[in-house]
């Protein structure tokens, strides 16, 4: 994770504040179904 903010600060990868949104997103609907699934 600290990788990938290096690498928006350094300017290498265009900043996306949907991107980000939608990868934290996937996230933690990645942690809900595996919650799930062991519930």
């Amino acid at each position: 994770m600290l990788d990938e903010w290096e690498t928006i600060m350094e300017g290498e990868k265009e900043f996306d504040p949907l991107t980000l949104f939608q990868e934290q997103i996937g996230a933690e609907i990645a942690c809900s179904f595996a919650r799930t699934d062991w519930n």
